[in-house]
């Protein structure tokens, strides 16, 4: 939006917050021109505004929650899909509730988790392009999927006409524009989802006190029954290196108190956290997804630890990442911000030349950097401290140190760039087409 005089200033500045934060959240451009900015006037700061033709909020329709609530109660084989406008809405516990009501399984976007604790028995994890080969592969099983807060994005679903092909779907979000857009679904209810969410609480057990169910549960049998099987795939075992991306991000979970935030860049490490990683609480989790925007993990420490200040605030970043955006280690000093960064070092963009060894062949190009900065002296250089690690024990030493100070620190980790994040969904492919390994490593298990 554009003021073309000073006196429109107040209003458009109150606009502008106003759709930033209601609705669907998110940025909002203020253009104003240099005339403007010199020109004088009375001004008149409103209380509120009201913007022709913008609803952010409007009344849930409630014969379409019992609509959903009857969908719910009939199935056999329910998912509940949680995506950032859970966390959005402050509507994690009504979402749990439901989870738990019935008992059924819960599956994340990445920008959703947190959505629901990852260490719950109900978990299955993010799903998608790197998501957990059990969230993958029982996804494609189930009967109904109840979708809230999300886009339906192909990193997610992967071949939209292969995503969850025996489903009833039901799709809850405050955007209207979302319905249908990516994927046709058979019910979508607009509104709030934490008001959703609540209301379709009360009408899914209203209707489950008044119907008859088993004793036993032959879903969650298959779902136990593929999370046994699949324990064994290469990617779950432990047979890396000693410093390796899953095992790292582990020991970061063993170490951190769940209240604590983590941060990403983009790229590989960025694909292990999803993986590997367990987000307890919501807003926990804040990772650039949409966008790819490399660099986003230290800029987004700096403001997460301004918000939570009490709260320990890791930034787990690549090599390639970190340079991006590497000058904000100069705010981090300068504010005395004890923010912690972990840069898995493979001297390369390590998801892109994965991509290039598994569907190029290995003809790599413009992805190799074996003269990257030395990031303990850089750090140093900055007034930080800085420090390279050679083993899981001295990951876990300078990670305590770290969150002993006062001040920002920079934790180096050398790994291997042959190391690829599996499971992986190659981009075109139906979920179910998930890879679960090397074909080397797949021959072996």
């Amino acid at each position: 939006m554009q003021p073309l005089s000073a006196a429109e200033v107040p209003f458009a500045v109150k606009q502008a917050f106003f759709i930033a934060t209601t609705g669907r959240p998110g940025p909002v451009l203020l253009d104003l021109p240099k005339d403007v900015q010199q020109d004088e006037a009375e001004m008149t700061f409103p209380d509120s505004v009201n913007i022709r033709g913008y609803r952010p909020s409007v009344p849930v329709d409630a014969q379409d929650v019992e609509r959903a609530a009857a969908m719910i109660v009939k199935a056999e084989r329910p998912i509940l899909w949680g995506g950032g406008g859970v966390r959005i809405a402050d509507a994690a516990q009504p979402f749990a509730a439901l989870a738990e009501l019935l008992m059924a399984p819960v599956i994340t976007t990445l920008q959703g988790k947190g959505d629901f604790p990852e260490d719950h028995p109900l978990s299955l994890g993010p799903i998608g392009m790197h998501g957990r080969a059990e969230a993958n592969k029982l996804v494609s099983e189930c009967d109904l999927l109840l979708a809230v807060g999300v886009r339906f994005s192909d990193r997610s679903t992967g071949n939209f006409g292969e995503f969850a092909p025996s489903a009833k779907i039901i799709h809850i979000d405050a955007d209207p524009t979302e319905f249908n857009k990516n994927k046709a679904v058979d019910l979508s209810i607009l509104g709030d989802a934490n008001q959703v969410m609540a209301m379709l609480f009360d009408a899914v057990a209203s209707k489950l006190a008044k119907s008859k169910h088993p004793a036993d549960n032959p879903w969650l049998k298959r779902v136990n029954d593929v999370r046994e099987e699949l324990k064994g795939i290469p990617a779950y075992k432990d047979s890396y290196a000693e410093l390796s991306g899953p095992k790292i991000v582990k020991r970061l979970r063993d170490i951190l108190p769940p209240e604590a935030i983590l941060t990403t860049g983009v790229g590989r490490h960025q694909m292990w956290c999803e993986i590997h990683y367990r987000v307890l609480r919501p807003r926990t989790w804040i990772t650039s997804t949409g966008l790819g925007t490399m660099g986003f993990g230290l800029p987004a420490a700096v403001g997460a630890k301004y918000a939570a200040p009490d709260v320990p605030v890791v930034d787990f970043d690549g090599d390639g990442s970190f340079v991006m955006t590497e000058q904000a280690l100069a705010t981090a000093v300068e504010e005395k911000l004890p923010i912690i960064t972990v840069i898995i070092n493979d001297r390369s963009l390590g998801m892109v030349e994965q991509w290039q060894r598994l569907m190029y062949n290995r003809r790599y190009i413009g992805i190799k950097f074996p003269n990257v900065p030395d990031f303990v002296k850089l750090a140093e250089a900055y007034g930080a401290h800085g420090k390279t690690v050679g083993s899981l024990d001295e990951f876990a030493k300078a990670m305590r140190e770290g969150l002993a100070m006062d001040g920002p620190s920079v934790i180096e980790v050398p790994v291997s760039p042959e190391e690829d994040v599996f499971p992986f969904l190659p981009p075109g492919k139906g979920i179910k087409d998930t890879v679960y390994g090397s074909s080397k490593e797949m021959a072996v298990f």
